[in-house]
């Protein structure tokens, strides 16, 4: 791996430190924490590979959504895919791209965070 490609591995500490993250929780027991949430409450969980992840979210509908993303680097920046790359990013938080997977405004989004729910 180049040195830029390293450079823009950060996004995946940038999930793993988020308020939301919650890595190897079931999307049951998810959907068991976000339920009765208001609409784009979210937490972020791990997927099946080291770069696979899951954004699972209240929509307006109060129904809880799983949806899965995979982030890729390259030596432009970071891209996150699901269905369609979208990127590249390279100095961007997961915050900054959160509400086009949940396909939401981005003031709309709220992080589940265990520090404020426990």
């Amino acid at each position: 791996m180049t040195a830029l490609l390293k450079e823009f591995d950060y996004i995946h500490d940038d999930i793993q430190m988020h308020p939301a993250w919650f890595g190897h929780i079931t999307g049951l027991n998810a959907e068991k924490l976000l339920r009765g949430n208001l609409a784009f409450t979210y937490l972020l969980r791990s997927g099946e590979t080291a770069s696979d992840y899951y954004v699972t979210f209240t929509d307006e509908t109060g129904t809880v959504r799983h949806q899965p993303f995979n982030i890729t680097t390259s030596n432009d920046g970071w891209f996150y895919e699901n269905g369609v790359a979208r990127g590249p990013f390279a100095i961007v938080s997961i915050d900054e791209v959160l509400h086009a997977i949940m396909h939401c405004k981005k003031d709309e989004c709220i992080a589940y965070s265990r520090k404020l729910n426990a």
